[in-house]
C-alpha cells in the first residue's frame, strides 16, 4: 500500500521493469532431480531482449523452448533456487542472442525460481577496448625513455621491466628479473640505505613513492620511482604497477563492475520513484540504494529529503530542462546521464531510464528511475582519456615526429611533427609509406640506414637508431635522429609493425660542426705560438749558455774579490734567466704535444729524499720546519718517469717555501688505489703560508697566473710552474688539485699512476727492531704520525710525547712498567741549548735501562761534534728526516755498528767531498739533456762530486757550444727535440782536427742501456754509457776514469786554467 492507501501494483512494476524477468515452475525426475521447467510469466524487457514471446512460451518446457538447456549447469542452479531457496549469480555469452548476460537465479515461491539478467555486452567491449589500448601503450613504452614494472603479488617477484630500465640504471633488465633488489646497486650511495630501507618496508607490505638519485658513468640523476597495488576484479591484489622518471604509473582499473547478488537488493541498480510535485519528493525508492549513495530509504523517503540537492550543479539545470522537455512532450520512457553526491561527498555517475507513468486523462502521475552505477565505467574512460592524453603530451614535450610503419606493406603513418622536421604539411605527403622517407633521405645515408634496420631486424641491436639528413622542402637538408623498434613479429620470425620518433638535430649538428672548427683554428694557434716560443726560447739559450760558460772560465782564473762577486752575480742572473727559459719550452713542449715521458725503473724514497735534499738549504734560511714522509704500505720501487715526478714536487715544494714565512711544510705520499701491477699514488705538499682566496683557486694552474700582482713583485717567477704541473700530471693519468683557507696554509695534492716493479717487493727491514720502544718527543705536523707507523711497521711500539709532559717523566715511567724505551728521537737545536744535563747523569741513564738518544737538527744550524758528545746523544741527524737513515741508525746502535759522533748528512757530504790532499781535478763538463729536471738532478750529483756543469738542451745548442768553449767531458743524453745524441756525437766526431774540443770525451746517458743501445753508441763515437736515472756511484766512476785518463795522457784539466 502506498501512503495514501492506494494498493502497489507489482504486476505494473515487474512489466515495466527494464530489467529482464521471467519466472518458472521446477519440474523434477523420480529421484527428485530437476530435469525441466515451465514458463509461467515473463515481462516485455524479457520479451525483448530474448526474441521470445510471453503469449509464445508461457506454460511451455524450457528444453522444448531452449533445446540443450538441461545438458547445461543451468538446471541444476535453477533447481537449487526453486527447491533450497539458494540465490545464483551467472555470466555467459549466448551465440543466438548475440549478447554478453549477466544473469541471476533466485526462489520465487515454492517449487519456483525467477531468472533476471541485463545485457553486459556494451561495458565488456568498453573492457575490450581498453585492454587493447593498454597493450598499445605498452608497446609504445618500449620506444620510450619512461620506465614502467610489475611486480607479482608477492612484492618480490619481477613480471614485466620495459626497456628504458637499461638505459636509465646502465643495468640488463634480465639482472632485475633475477634480482628484483638490484637496481638499488645503482643507487647513488648516499640515498642507498634509505631506497633499501624503504623497499624492504614495501616488501613488508608498506607503501613505496620515494625520490632518489641515480648516478651512472659519472652522472647523478633523480628520479621518483612507485609501486602501488593492482587489484583484479574481485578486488584482491594481483600485483604492483610500477614507474620511474615523471610519468606515474596509471593505477591499473579498479573494480568496473560487481556480480550482484539481486537486481534491487545487491545489482548494480537501484529503482527510485518521484511524485510530480514541488521539489519532486522520492516516493519509493529500493533498498539498495544505500549501497551507492550512502542514505537509507527511509532518509530518502523523509519529507524533508530534497532528492535535487544531490544533482552536481553542472548537470542541475541540464536536468531540470530535460525533464520538463520530456514532460511537455507527453514522452513516456527517456535516458538520462548525471552525477549524484552521495553522504561522503563523492559524486558519482548514473545512467537514468526514466519512465512517465500518466494516468488515461494523460496526467502525469510519477516518475520511475532505474539508475545504473557508471562511476566505474566513467573513471575508466577517465583513465584512457588521461593515458592518451599524456602519452600525446609526452610525444610533444620531446617535440619529436611519431611514426608507425607495417613493415609487410609497406604502409607508414606520422604525425605532423614529422612532417613539420621536413618543411611540410602532414596533407602535403599525402598517404605516407617507406618510400616516403626513402624518398627524402640523403643518397649518401641510405646504405647505413638499411645496414642499421637490418641489424635491429636481425636482432643485433635492441633499437633502430640512426642520425641522417632528410631532405627539406625548401632543398636543404636537416639532421634527424631516428629511433624506433620493431613492436610485432609473424610466426616466421618476421617484422610486422614498427614505431619510432623523429627528431631534429639540425642545430646539434651545426654547433658540432662549428666546435670542430673552432677548435681546429684554436689548436693551429696553439701549435704557431708553441713553435714560436720554442725557437725563441732556444735562440736565448744559446748565448745564456756561452755565458754561464765564459763566466764559469772567468771564475777558475785569478780574481779579486770585488770581480769575484761581481762574476758569480752575472752567473746567478744567467741561471736565473735560463730557469725561465726552460719553464717556457717545458710549456710550450706540452702545448705542442711533444712532451714525451721516459719508463723508467726507479725507488720513489730516493726520488723524496733528493726534493726535500734540494730545497732543505732554502727551508733552513727562512727557519722553516720541512717534513716528509710515505705511507709505510707504498711501493717503492716503481716504473715511470721519475724526473718529471721530482719536477712536479720541485714545483709544488718550491712554490710552498716561496709563499710560507713561518711555521712548516710538509710532502706526503699515500696510496689512492694499488692493483697488482699498478699503484694510484696521492701525493700532498701543505704548509702554513697565507692562503689563497677562494674566487683565485680556479684559476690558479693556468699559465702565467698568480694570485695578485704584489705576489709576483715581491716573489718573481713566471706564473708557470702551476700550468707546467698541472699540464704534466695530466700527461702522467693523474689528476691535481688545491685546497686552501686563508690565514691557515694551502694543500696542493696531486695523483698519478704508476707500475710497480714487483707486486711483492718491499725494503727488508732489520730484525733487531722489532720489539723495541721509541718515544717520538718531535713534532712534524701529520708527518709524525705517519713517522710513527713507519716505526711500528718495522715492528717497534711507538708513543708521541705529549704536550706538557717532561720526557724524563715518561721514559722512567715506562721502566716502572716494565716496558722502557730502548729509544728516544728528540727534537734538538743546539743554538737553544735545551737542558738535558740528565742526559749526561750516569745514573739516570743507567736507571733507564740502555736507552739510547737520537738528536734531530735543522740544516744549517751550527754543529759541533763535542756538542753532540757533551749532549749525550747515539747520533745526531739532520732535517729533514729520512726514514731510510733513520732506520739504518737505529740498526748500527742496537747491534753496535761504527758508532758516529757526526750527523749522517755531514757525513754523506764528506764521502761525496774530495778529501783534503786529494782534491780531484775540476773537470770542464757540458751536459747535454733537454729534460729540465734532468738537468738539475745531474747538477746537483756533479756538484756533490766537486764538479760544475754547463748545459745544453738539445744537439744544436751542444755544437754551438763545443764550438765556442773547451771541454774535457760531455754528458749526452740520447733522445732528444732538434737533434737527439747519436746525431750531435757524429757532428763533434767529424770537426777537424784542430778543432776546439777534437777527441772530447763522450758519454751517452740512455734509458735502456742494452746491448744494442752500447754498439748504437760505439758507432757514432761515444766513448762511454751510464743508464738513467743517474746513479752518484755510476756518474763518480765515469768522473774518475775520464779523469785518470787525462792524468795518463798529461792533459791538464780545462777547468784548471
Amino acid at each position: 500500500m502506498t501512503e495514501n492507501g492506494q494498493p502497489i501494483d507489482f504486476e505494473k512494476i515487474f512489466m515495466s521493469s527494464m530489467t529482464a524477468l521471467a519466472v518458472h515452475e521446477i519440474i523434477l525426475d523420480d529421484a527428485g532431480h530437476p530435469v525441466d521447467f515451465i514458463f509461467l510469466h515473463a515481462n516485455a524487457a524479457f520479451e525483448e531482449h530474448t526474441g521470445l514471446k510471453l503469449a509464445d512460451i508461457q506454460g511451455r518446457r524450457g528444453t522444448e523452448v531452449i533445446p540443450g538447456i538441461d545438458k547445461t549447469d543451468f538446471m541444476a542452479k535453477f533447481g537449487e533456487a526453486a527447491l533450497t531457496g539458494t540465490t545464483h549469480f551467472l555470466e555467459d555469452i549466448f551465440d543466438e542472442l548475440q549478447r554478453h548476460l549477466s544473469i541471476q537465479v533466485f526462489p520465487a515461491g515454492p517449487g519456483r525460481f525467477a531468472v533476471s539478467f541485463r545485457d553486459i555486452s556494451n561495458f565488456l567491449e568498453v573492457q575490450h577496448e581498453l585492454e587493447q589500448t593498454t597493450e598499445r601503450l605498452k608497446q609504445i613504452s618500449g620506444a620510450i625513455s619512461e620506465v614502467v614494472s610489475w611486480r607479482a603479488e608477492d612484492r618480490k617477484t619481477v613480471r614485466y621491466i620495459s626497456p628504458g630500465y637499461e638505459k636509465v640504471f646502465g643495468r640488463s633488465c634480465a639482472s632485475q628479473y633475477d634480482d628484483s633488489e638490484s637496481f638499488i646497486k645503482a643507487v647513488h650511495p648516499g640515498d642507498r640505505e634509505r631506497v633499501r630501507r624503504h623497499f624492504a618496508a614495501f616488501l613488508a607490505g608498506g607503501q613505496y613513492d620515494l625520490e632518489y638519485r641515480i648516478k651512472r658513468d659519472g652522472e647523478v640523476r633523480w628520479v621518483r620511482h612507485q609501486y602501488r597495488p593492482a587489484r583484479g576484479s574481485t578486488g584482491e591484489v594481483v600485483g604492483y604497477a610500477g614507474s620511474l622518471v615523471d610519468i606515474t604509473e596509471n593505477k591499473r582499473m579498479e573494480e568496473i563492475l560487481r556480480r550482484e547478488s539481486n537486481l534491487f537488493a545487491k545489482g548494480p541498480v537501484f529503482r527510485i520513484s518521484w511524485a510530480p510535485t514541488e521539489n519532486w519528493p522520492v516516493t519509493v525508492v529500493s533498498a539498495n540504494v544505500e549501497n551507492f549513495l550512502g542514505y537509507s530509504p527511509e532518509e530518502m523517503t523523509a519529507p524533508d529529503f530534497r532528492f535535487t540537492d544531490l544533482v552536481h550543479p553542472e548537470d542541475h539545470a541540464r536536468i531540470g530542462t530535460e525533464v520538463h522537455r520530456y514532460i511537455a512532450n507527453g514522452t513516456e520512457r527517456f535516458e538520462q546521464t548525471l552525477r549524484i553526491r552521495s553522504r561522503s561527498g563523492e559524486y558519482r555517475w548514473f545512467h537514468d531510464v526514466v519512465l512517465m507513468e500518466w494516468d488515461e486523462k494523460g496526467e502525469l502521475q510519477a516518475i520511475h528511475g532505474y539508475m545504473f552505477d557508471q562511476t566505474g565505467q566513467k573513471k575508466v574512460e577517465q583513465k584512457l582519456a588521461e593515458q592518451q592524453s599524456r602519452l600525446s603530451n609526452v610525444i610533444a614535450a620531446t617535440d619529436a615526429g611519431t611514426w608507425e610503419w607495417n613493415v609487410q606493406t609497406g604502409e607508414v603513418e606520422i604525425n605532423e611533427r614529422w612532417a613539420q622536421i621536413c618543411g611540410y604539411a602532414l596533407e602535403e605527403l599525402g598517404p605516407a609509406s617507406f618510400e616516403t622517407g626513402l624518398r627524402l633521405l640523403h643518397p649518401d645515408d641510405v646504405s647505413k640506414s638499411r645496414q642499421l634496420l637490418q641489424a635491429h631486424f636481425a636482432g643485433q641491436s635492441d633499437f633502430y637508431d640512426c642520425e641522417c639528413r632528410m631532405h627539406h622542402k625548401e632543398g636543404h637538408y636537416v639532421w634527424v635522429h631516428v629511433r624506433g623498434k620493431v613492436m610485432s613479429w609473424d610466426d616466421k620470425g618476421r617484422p610486422v609493425m614498427m614505431m619510432g620518433t623523429h627528431t631534429d638535430i639540425t642545430s646539434r649538428h651545426q654547433a658540432e660542426e662549428e666546435l670542430r672548427r673552432s677548435m681546429a683554428e684554436i689548436e693551429r694557434a696553439t701549435a704557431a705560438k708553441s713553435e714560436f716560443l720554442a725557437k725563441m726560447s732556444h735562440e736565448i739559450r744559446t748565448p745564456m749558455n756561452g755565458v754561464i760558460g765564459m763566466t764559469g772560465l772567468l771564475l777558475d782564473t785569478p780574481l779579486d774579490e770585488e770581480q769575484r762577486q761581481y762574476a758569480r752575480s752575472v752567473e746567478a742572473s744567467a741561471e736565473a734567466l735560463l730557469g725561465l727559459i726552460n719553464d717556457i719550452l717545458d710549456f710550450s713542449k706540452i702545448e705542442a704535444g711533444k712532451m714525451d715521458l721516459e719508463e723508467l725503473d726507479f725507488d720513489l724514497t730516493e726520488v723524496l729524499d733528493s726534493v726535500a735534499s734540494s730545497l732543505a738549504i732554502k727551508a733552513a734560511e727562512k727557519n722553516l720546519m720541512l717534513a716528509y714522509a710515505a705511507e709505510p704500505d707504498t711501493p717503492e720501487f716503481l716504473r715511470g718517469d721519475p724526473g718529471r715526478l721530482r719536477q712536479i714536487l720541485i714545483n709544488l715544494l718550491g712554490n710552498a717555501l716561496k709563499f710560507t714565512e713561518k711555521g712548516e711544510i710538509d710532502m706526503t705520499v699515500k696510496v689512492a688505489e694499488e692493483t697488482e701491477g699498478e699503484a694510484l699514488l696521492r701525493f700532498a705538499v701543505r704548509d702554513t703560508g697565507e692562503g689563497i682566496p677562494s674566487d683565485r683557486l680556479d684559476i690558479l694552474f693556468d699559465e702565467f697566473t698568480q694570485v695578485d700582482g704584489s705576489i709576483a713583485r715581491r716573489h718573481g717567477g713566471t706564473g708557470l710552474g702551476l700550468a707546467i704541473s698541472r699540464q704534466l700530471v695530466q700527461l702522467m693519468g693523474g689528476e691535481i688539485g688545491v685546497e686552501s683557507t686563508l690565514g691557515v696554509g694551502s694543500e696542493f695534492w696531486f695523483t698519478v699512476p704508476l707500475g710497480k716493479q714487483n707486486a711483492h717487493a718491499r725494503r727488508p727491514v732489520d730484525s733487531s727492531l722489532q720489539g723495541n720502544r721509541v718515544l717520538l718527543g718531535i713534532w712534524m705536523g701529520r708527518c709524525s704520525e705517519m713517522i710513527k707507523r713507519h716505526l711500528e711497521s718495522w715492528g717497534m711500539t711507538v708513543d708521541i710525547l705529549e704536550e706538557g709532559r717532561t720526557p724524563l717523566a715518561v721514559l722512567r715511567s715506562g721502566v716502572e712498567a716494565g716496558q722502557a724505551y730502548r729509544f728516544f728521537l728528540l727534537d734538538w737545536t743546539p743554538s737553544r741549548k735545551p737542558d738535558l744535563a740528565w742526559l749526561r747523569d750516569p745514573a739516570i741513564l743507567e736507571g733507564l735501562q740502555g736507552l739510547q738518544v737520537i738528536g734531530l737538527t735543522q740544516l744549517g744550524e751550527a754543529w759541533d761534534k763535542s756538542l753532540v758528545r757533551g749532549a749525550g746523544f747515539a747520533r745526531n741527524l739532520l732535517r729533514p728526516l729520512r726514514m731510510r737513515e733513520l732506520h739504518d741508525s737505529m740498526a748500527q746502535l742496537l747491534t753496535g755498528q761504527d758508532p758516529a759522533d757526526a750527523p749522517a748528512a755531514a757525513r754523506d757530504a764528506a764521502a761525496d767531498s774530495p778529501q783534503e790532499g786529494e782534491k780531484a781535478p775540476r773537470l770542464r763538463i757540458l751536459l747535454v739533456e733537454d729534460n729540465t729536471t734532468n738537468q738539475l738532478v745531474a747538477k746537483g750529483l756533479l756538484r756533490k762530486l766537486g764538479q760544475s756543469c754547463d748545459v745544453a738542451a738539445n744537439g744544436i745548442e751542444a755544437l754551438a757550444a763545443v764550438r765556442s768553449l773547451p771541454y774535457d767531458l760531455i754528458l749526452m743524453d740520447m733522445q732528444m727535440p732538434e737533434m737527439d745524441g747519436l746525431e750531435a756525437t757524429r757532428a763533434i766526431r767529424n770537426m777537424d782536427e784542430d778543432s776546439l774540443n777534437y777527441g772530447v770525451p763522450i758519454v751517452a746517458m740512455t734509458a735502456n742501456a742494452m746491448q744494442g743501445d752500447r754498439e748504437r753508441c760505439l758507432e757514432a763515437g761515444m766513448d762511454d754509457y751510464i743508464s738513467k736515472p743517474i746513479a752518484r756511484a755510476s756518474l763518480a766512476r765515469v768522473i774518475e776514469h775520464h779523469t785518470a785518463l787525462l792524468h795518463e795522457g798529461s792533459t791538464e784539466p780545462a777547468g784548471s786554467h
